[in-house]
């Protein structure tokens, strides 16, 4: 009897506390109305969230030509962002693996990535524009730039830190460098590449 209404009793706190998580959102979204509305921030750069529910209201019943066009911008969009994490990912988890195999592809590759890593994306992408100009392979390659360096240097880290009697013990029984990067070393670092 005792547990069941200490379950009861637990379950109706937590049925009344349902808005709780909702409650930082709801005072974000009132403060910015309110600031917007007495002009404290400027409007046309932060249009207050009712104008932005109206707009949004406005474009999903204005029919079929307007909401077309914005599935069309919204699957480029999420196109592009496929393609890049693909190659970021792909690429970063390679190169990361080949740095952790090999010392001196990691004293190549470690600075450079150690001194870009850091670099935030916008500050890389007037060189991508002069490089690739305006378009989707410039913005491809700033979204796999953004996915390539953390996985490399994670993937590097988790490949380096394996046990070294794991890896003689994979080659005594006549693992290849091939099976050793896809049976040993990967699977060894995976936790390191899903953090990266």
């Amino acid at each position: 009897m005792g547990v069941s209404w200490r379950k009861h009793k637990s379950s109706r706190a937590t049925g009344s506390r349902w808005w709780l998580p909702a409650l930082p959102v709801a005072l974000f979204l009132a403060g910015w109305q309110l600031l917007a509305g007495v002009n404290l921030i400027n409007p046309s750069l932060f249009p207050p969230p009712t104008e932005i529910a109206s707009e949004l209201a406005e474009l999903y019943t204005s029919g079929l030509p307007t909401r077309s066009l914005l599935i069309g911008h919204v699957t480029a969009t999420l196109s592009r962002l496929l393609v890049a994490s693909v190659i970021g990912i792909l690429s970063g988890t390679l190169t990361g693996a080949l740095m952790g195999i090999s010392s001196r592809l990691y004293r190549f590759f470690d600075p450079l990535i150690t001194v870009l890593m850091p670099v935030p994306g916008i500050a890389m992408a007037p060189l991508f524009i002069v490089w690739l100009g305006f378009g989707d392979p410039t913005i491809i390659a700033l979204g796999s730039i953004a996915a390539f360096f953390p996985l490399a240097y994670n993937t590097a880290a988790g490949v380096r830190s394996i046990d070294p009697q794991l890896v003689r013990a994979a080659r005594m029984m006549g693992a290849g460098k091939g099976t050793l990067l896809f049976d040993v070393y990967l699977p060894w670092a995976a936790g390191y590449v899903l953090v990266g």
